[in-house]
């Protein structure tokens, strides 16, 4: 009875995790929630072998963690994606930039001209 308590503080508590870590923006928030829910895992993990724990709200319960270090990592995948983009945006707009500024001399490379 006391085991079956737990479990469901735990599942409560993952799910609140799981909302949570859907709104959060910042890597290291993400990382927490992460880290919770590992605790959570093992946790769940010490009691799965003794008398008196539903299998199914277990099941349930590992099944949500899993599904929020799947979505994790889908998001980490696109934030890198994301990145990139912004990365590469801002190489076109500073090479651009940079050609208005520096215009390209009609010198032929290698031939450099003395200044008097």
């Amino acid at each position: 009875m006391e085991n079956n308590l737990i479990l469901e503080g735990l599942l409560s508590m993952v799910t609140e995790l799981k909302e949570r870590q859907e709104r959060q923006v910042t890597p290291a928030s993400r990382e927490e929630t992460i880290n919770r829910l590992d605790v959570i895992e093992q946790r769940i993990s010490d009691m799965q072998g003794k008398s008196g724990i539903h299998e199914n709200t277990v099941r349930e319960i590992l099944n949500q963690i899993g599904s929020i270090g799947k979505g994790q990592s889908e998001n980490q995948k696109q934030d890198l994606e994301d990145i990139k983009g912004l990365i590469v945006t801002s190489h076109r707009y500073f090479k651009e930039r940079l050609k208005v500024l520096f215009p390209a001399d009609d010198t032929p490379a290698g031939e450099i001209t003395p200044v008097s």
